[in-house]
């Protein structure tokens, strides 16, 4: 049964060895919360895993920003601003791994008013 009182939360993280610890847990932590079978919750931690994996290499230096939402049926993870391109560069490199971010979650690209992206996956 879904919790109702936790339905969304946001983490920012260094690049790095934190992250690549840090972000697969963090997500696992929410969708726990979900009704989703085993399988697709491991399968959004694989998700979480590959954005903390490679955000180094997009990032040098920075931070990742990442907020997680319970929605009916599955989770949603909504990763940056980043700079134009860096999401497709996420992509580009999770490619090299068998596309986990594409084949394990729904993906979109999303480009706000301001210029910056964000990269949606939706796992259900």
């Amino acid at each position: 049964m879904t919790d109702p009182t936790i339905s969304r939360a946001r983490l920012q993280v260094a690049c790095g060895p934190l992250a690549d610890a840090l972000v697969p847990r963090f997500v696992r932590a929410l969708a726990a919360h979900t009704t989703l079978g085993i399988d697709r919750v491991e399968e959004a931690v694989l998700v979480g895993e590959a954005l903390g994996r490679h955000c180094e290499a997009v990032l040098p230096g920075g931070s990742l920003e990442l907020a997680v939402r319970i929605v009916d049926g599955g989770i949603e993870l909504l990763a940056g601003p980043f700079d134009a391109g860096v999401p497709h560069r996420l992509l580009d490199l999770d490619a090299g791994d068998g596309r986990v971010l594409a084949g394990l979650a729904a993906t979109e690209v999303r480009t706000g008013r301001d210029g910056r992206q964000r990269l949606h996956l939706r796992v259900v």
